[in-house]
């Protein structure tokens, strides 16, 4: 804040002439930077944004996408492959021809999680579990596995696809079927495997399955590791081989 003063020296009645000191406040914006300058502390003005309203709607997916976590159990060892055919079988199907030809419903998929819960079977013994995901040449092959000899705990692995490994990618079955990972599951386990899948349209191919058994225009959801072996099979599900 800015200043002037001066003096004035006035006469009154005869005495002695007193010097009084008028001081005379001025209010100036000051120079920039010093205190009490509001606008200098804020910087530059600058010019409103204008807010333009969308004319049109906005950009859209629209293929039907979900996620979902599918169920399997087994009686019997089970020692195998999983193909991306396998998993499209086991997401949902449609029978189209009966006792024969099962659809799929989905058109692709990929891998989020695996998992496998294996009891011993019995105190005294021990059992194991294991996924061995299949590598490429960019990435090595990659084997998890547990083993429990304990009733009260069971061997347990949960296990999500390495980068750049077959199961890491979507997989589209319609091109080709792919080996995505080899596994060892003994019998009594339970098996979990969440999914991201896209429901089929006109823009893949439809692929089906060979069953013995089905009604037409029923769904079933086929076994894990296929319809040959038929011994991960999903658990409150109608399913067929």
């Amino acid at each position: 804040m800015g200043s002037t003063k001066s003096n004035l020296r006035i006469s009154a009645s005869g005495q002695t002439n007193r010097a009084y000191e008028l001081v005379c406040i001025e209010l100036n914006p000051g120079p920039k930077g010093k205190k009490g300058n509001k606008s200098s502390r804020r910087g530059p003005s600058r010019p409103r944004r204008t807010v333009t309203s969308r004319n049109r709607p906005a950009q859209h997916s629209t293929n039907i996408r979900l996620s979902h976590t599918y169920r399997f159990s087994n009686l019997t060892n089970a020692v195998g492959q999983i193909t991306s055919a396998k998993i499209l079988g086991s997401c949902g199907t449609m029978c189209t021809l009966g006792n024969t030809t099962a659809a799929n419903l989905f058109e692709s998929f990929r891998i989020r999680k695996f998992s496998v819960w294996s009891p011993p079977p019995g105190q005294g013994s021990f059992t194991t579990c294991s996924i061995d995901w299949v590598g490429t040449s960019q990435a090595p092959a990659v084997e998890i596995s547990d083993t429990s000899n304990s009733v009260a705990t069971p061997a347990f692995i949960s296990s999500a696809p390495p980068p750049s490994s077959n199961a890491s990618f979507w997989q589209t079955p319609g091109i080709a079927s792919v080996a995505l990972f080899n596994y060892v599951i003994p019998s009594g386990s339970i098996i979990d495997l969440e999914l991201d899948l896209i429901l089929l349209d006109d823009d893949a191919i439809q692929t089906s399955n060979t069953i013995a058994t089905g009604t037409v225009g029923n769904v079933y959801y086929l076994p894990l590791d296929g319809t040959t072996t038929h011994l991960l099979t999903p658990v409150s599900l109608t399913t067929t081989f």
